[in-house]
Parts: C-alpha cells; sequence; structure tokens
C-alpha cells in the first residue's frame, strides 16, 4: 500500500463520503456500523479509512458473503 487516502473504502476503494476533514457533520453518525466488520478493516487503515455505506450495507445483507468475499479476494471489491 503506497498511500493511506481516507476518502476511499479500505474494502472496496470507493469513495466514502466522509466529512472528518469538514466543518459539517458526516453520513456515517447516523450509522450503526457492525463491531465485527469494523474488526474486518485492515489494521493499517483502521482510524484512518472509513467504510463506505455500500459495504456497510452489503455486510448487513449477508455477513458471511460479505467476509468471505473480502477474505479471498484481495481486489477488495464490494459485495453486491
Amino acid at each position: 500500500m503506497d498511500q493511506i487516502d481516507p476518502l476511499s473504502c479500505p474494502f472496496c476503494s470507493s469513495k466514502n463520503g466522509c466529512m472528518v476533514e469538514t466543518t459539517l457533520p458526516c453520513w456515517c453518525v447516523n450509522q450503526q456500523i457492525p463491531k465485527k466488520l469494523l474488526d474486518l478493516v485492515p489494521e493499517v487503515l483502521v482510524n484512518k479509512s472509513c467504510i463506505c455505506i455500500s459495504c456497510i450495507q452489503s455486510y448487513k445483507e449477508d455477513s458471511v458473503k460479505f467476509e468471505s468475499s473480502f477474505r479471498s479476494d484481495k481486489s477488495n471489491d464490494c459485495v453486491q
């Protein structure tokens, strides 16, 4: 990993819509993000890159499928 992009999802690399560097509230403050999903974030990206809404929803819909895709697919595409 060359450089950490705080605006990219750690799973799919899509833009995560993070507002951390603005004065506006972030969309994630109203989201319930499962702890087990947070635990899947690679250690080097913890507290440095936010998970996108698509990956959060995919995980909530089918956590087993999401986890198996993430663990077996190193390209880190979102599970749709």
